[in-house]
C-alpha cells in the first residue's frame, strides 16, 4: 500500500518536472507576445485605456505562437504613464500527469516599453515571390506572417510619428520584375524598346519552308512556330495572355501572334510575352490561292502594359541615376512572372492606404532580390521615378529587404552567382550612400544560408536567418523597436 502511493507520487512529480518544462516554454512565448504587446502600444501614446486593452489583448493573440495545449495568453494590466507603458498577462498551462498536484502552472510575463522620437525613411523591399505562399511546419504562409509583420511596423511607426512627415514609407513589393502599374504609362521614365520588340529568334525558314509562304490563303496556314521551336509558339491574338495554339491550328486571320518565350533560348526572357504581331500582306494582291505574303512587326499599344517593369541596364541596374536617357530608363515587361503587388513607391506617411496596399500583397513569379533593393534605394532618391525630396537633417534612412529564397531569375540570367553579383553591387552602393539595411533571409525549407543577404546588411546584428514563417512578425517587431528607438524593459 505504502510503496504503491509512493509510486502514485513519484510518477505524479515526474509529471509536475514536465509540465514545469512546458510552463518553460509557454512563459518564453508568452514574453514575446508581451513585449510585442507593450511595442504597439508604446507607439500609440493616444488610445483610450479601452483601445490599449483590446490591442494588447490582439497582440498577446497573434504573437504567442504556440497551440491551445500550451495555453492562451490572458491580459492582466495595461499601465501607461508619461514616458512609458507596462504590459503584464500571464498563461494558464493546464498539466498532464502533475495534475496529482495541481491542474494548472500560470507563469506571468510583463513588458515594460519607453519611447523616443527622430526622423525615419523607411523602405520596405518585400519578397512577393510564388514561393512566400508555401506553409511552414506550423502550417503557416510566409505571405500571412509578412502581411501581419509589415502591419504591425506600419502601426508602430504611425504611433511614433509627432509631426506629419516626421516618419516617411514606401512600399516595394517584388518578384523578377516591381510592379509600377498602368498609371504610369505615360512616365518619361519608362523605356518601350524591349517591350515593342519582335521576337530575337526570328527564323527565316520554318521546316526548310520560307516564312513567305504562311498566311490565310499560302501554302501553309499555320503558326509558323507551333512547335516552339524558337522558344514560343503562337497565341490566338495580340493580348498577352492569351492562350497558344496547337500543332494543327490554321491561321485564318492573317497574324502570327508569338507567345511568351519559354526560356530556351535566352533564359532571362522566359515567360516573358511578346507585344504584338507580325501580319499577312499578300505579294499579289488578287491572288486567292497558294499566295505569298510580306510579314510586318506591329507591337501592341502601351495601354496592354501589366505595369511591370524589369531590371535596368548594367550597371544602372544597381545606382540610382536619374532616368534621363534610353540606356537610364526603366524597361517595361509584361510577363507571366510579372509580381502582382503593385508598389506604393514614393515615400509617404498615409498610414492607411499603406495598410490598405500591404494587404493587397500577393504571391507569383521568380526571386531577384536585386531589383527589389535598387527600387527601395530610387523610393528615397530625388527626381524620377519618385521626386523625392532633399533628405531633411537629421533623419535616418532604412532599407528593410526581406526574402524567402535565393535568387533565381533577372532580366538576363536564371544563373544564381550572377543574379547574386548584381545584386552585391546594389548592396554596396546603397550602404556607401548612407542607408542602413536590415536584412531578412527566411528559409523554411532547408536551402541554407544566404550569404548575399546576410552581407548585404549593415552589420551582423541587422541580419536575420529564420526558420519558420511567424518569426517574420518577432523580426519586424524587433526592427521597429529599434529604428523608433522603442525600448523594452522587463
Amino acid at each position: 500500500m505504502i510503496w504503491a502511493l509512493a509510486s502514485v507520487v513519484m510518477l505524479g512529480i515526474v509529471g509536475l518536472s514536465i509540465d514545469f518544462s512546458r510552463a518553460n516554454t509557454s512563459k518564453a512565448a508568452l514574453q514575446n507576445a508581451v513585449d510585442a504587446a507593450a511595442l504597439a502600444i508604446g507607439a500609440k501614446p493616444n488610445l483610450s485605456q479601452t483601445e490599449r486593452e483590446a490591442l494588447a489583448a490582439t497582440y498577446l493573440r497573434e504573437n504567442f505562437g504556440l497551440d491551445a495545449s500550451m495555453g492562451t495568453p490572458i491580459l492582466s494590466s495595461v499601465v501607461t504613464n508619461d514616458n512609458d507603458v507596462v504590459v503584464s498577462a500571464r498563461v494558464d498551462v493546464p498539466t498532464t500527469l502533475g495534475a496529482l498536484f495541481t491542474p494548472r502552472l500560470s507563469p506571468n510575463a510583463s513588458s515594460r516599453v519607453v519611447w523616443g522620437q527622430t526622423k525615419l525613411w523607411v523602405s520596405l523591399a518585400l519578397d512577393n515571390t510564388g514561393s512566400m505562399l508555401e506553409k511552414d511546419v506550423n502550417g503557416v504562409t510566409k505571405l500571412s506572417s509578412l502581411i501581419t509583420a509589415t502591419n504591425q511596423l506600419i502601426d508602430m511607426l504611425e504611433g511614433v510619428e509627432v509631426n506629419p512627415g516626421d516618419i516617411e514609407v514606401s512600399l516595394i513589393p517584388f518578384s523578377k520584375t516591381v510592379k509600377a502599374g498602368l498609371g504610369n504609362v505615360a512616365a518619361a521614365w519608362i523605356d518601350w524598346t524591349d517591350w515593342e520588340a519582335p521576337p530575337l529568334n526570328v527564323a527565316t525558314t520554318y521546316n526548310g519552308q520560307p516564312l513567305s509562304k504562311f498566311g490565310p490563303q499560302g501554302t501553309y496556314k499555320m503558326c509558323p512556330w507551333r512547335s516552339s521551336s524558337n522558344g514560343y509558339a503562337c497565341q490566338t491574338n495580340s493580348t498577352n495572355g492569351s492562350s497558344t495554339y496547337g500543332s494543327t491550328t490554321t491561321i485564318t486571320n492573317g497574324t502570327f501572334c508569338p507567345s511568351r518565350d519559354n526560356g530556351s533560348k535566352n533564359a532571362g526572357r522566359g515567360n516573358r510575352y511578346y507585344n504584338g504581331c507580325y501580319n499577312s500582306v499578300k505579294t499579289v494582291a488578287s491572288c486567292t490561292s497558294n499566295c505569298t505574303y510580306t510579314h510586318t512587326w506591329t507591337s501592341n499599344a502601351h495601354g496592354t502594359w501589366s505595369g511591370c517593369i524589369m531590371d535596368r541596364n548594367q550597371s544602372y541596374d544597381v545606382n540610382m541615376t536619374t532616368p534621363t536617357s534610353a540606356a537610364t530608363r526603366f524597361p517595361a515587361e509584361n510577363g507571366a512572372s510579372c509580381v502582382p503587388s503593385e508598389m506604393l513607391g514614393g515615400l509617404g506617411h498615409n498610414w492607411g492606404l499603406l495598410r490598405a496596399k500591404t494587404d493587397a500583397m500577393t504571391a507569383g513569379g521568380n526571386t531577384n532580390q536585386t531589383i527589389g533593393l535598387a527600387w527601395a534605394m530610387m523610393s528615397q532618391t530625388p527626381g524620377a521615378p519618385f521626386n523625392a525630396p532633399s533628405v531633411p537633417e537629421f533623419t535616418t534612412r532604412y532599407i528593410i529587404l526581406m526574402s524567402d529564397g535565393l535568387n533565381t531569375q533577372n532580366r538576363w540570367s536564371s544563373s544564381q552567382s550572377a543574379i547574386n553579383a548584381r545584386m552585391t553591387a546594389a548592396c554596396v552602393n546603397a550602404k556607401q550612400d548612407g542607408f542602413v539595411i536590415y536584412s531578412i533571409y527566411v528559409d523554411t525549407g532547408g536551402s541554407g544560408n544566404s550569404a548575399v543577404m546576410e552581407a548585404c546588411a549593415s552589420d551582423s546584428s541587422k541580419y536575420y536567418a529564420l526558420t519558420t514563417s511567424g518569426s517574420i512578425v518577432t523580426a519586424f517587431n524587433q526592427i521597429g523597436q529599434e529604428i523608433t528607438k522603442l525600448r523594452v524593459a522587463h
